[in-house]
């Protein structure tokens, strides 16, 4: 994960929460990271948050903060 934004996202008052992060300028020694098309946290309330899935989100290409 390389960057994190946090805000209404589906407009129900609640906070939630999109990661996201892939990198293709890595070290020939380490490989690139580009399976990471972004997470959708759901808050649902007391400090829960679930995990929708597929994530509506769908980002591509290098995703840094």
């Amino acid at each position: 994960i390389y960057a994190l934004a946090l805000d209404d996202f589906d407009n129900d008052g609640k906070i939630d929460i999109v990661s996201a992060g892939n990198q293709s300028r890595a070290k020939p020694e380490t490989g690139i990271y580009e399976a990471d098309y972004g997470t959708f946290l759901k808050n649902v309330g007391n400090k829960q948050f679930f995990a929708q899935k597929p994530s509506p989100f769908a980002m591509r290409g290098d995703v840094q903060q």
